[in-house]
């Protein structure tokens, strides 16, 4: 026998060898994270930050939604109608989070709680040119109310 090696026997024990060298390589190398982007601005026009309240729940009768827009473009109705439709979809996404099952049903029932419970509170301007609102759904035990439409899946 010979003591030379075919190119193929070189490569068959080459190729592994350099395959491990690139993956340990690559695994070493430190991993730096982009810093998390910040959806709001420091300032918005010339005005400060706008201060948010917190959504979803606030107490176990009361449900929130937060809707900012520009102040020149503030419609009344349209603001009315922006929050109920963020209100249900919130909802929903909190019965969803929850493993509720959310029907044709539960969407009724939803909106028929909008409807008799929401309403929409005096918009709140900031120096920024914005329109902040919030939209209040109350109700006593809100939040056992909104379980007990749902089932789990």
């Amino acid at each position: 026998m010979s003591s030379h090696r075919t190119p193929a026997a070189a490569a068959a024990v080459l190729l592994p060898l350099l395959a491990f060298t690139v993956i340990f390589l690559n695994c070493a190398r430190e991993v730096k994270k982009p810093d998390p982007v910040d959806i709001c601005p420091p300032t918005i026009g010339d005005g400060p930050r706008v201060k948010f309240a917190n959504e979803g729940f606030i107490n176990a009768d009361v449900y929130r939604v937060v809707i900012v827009q520009p102040e020149i473009v503030f419609d009344a109705a349209a603001a009315s109608k922006t929050a109920r439709i963020r209100a249900l979809s919130s909802l929903q996404k909190y019965l969803q989070s929850r493993d509720m099952v959310v029907d044709q049903n539960v969407t009724a029932r939803l909106l028929a709680l909008i409807d008799e419970c929401g309403h929409i509170g005096e918009p709140t301007s900031n120096d920024g040119g914005s329109c902040v609102y919030y939209f209040d759904i109350t109700r006593p035990r809100l939040v056992d109310y909104v379980l007990s439409i749902s089932r789990k899946r």
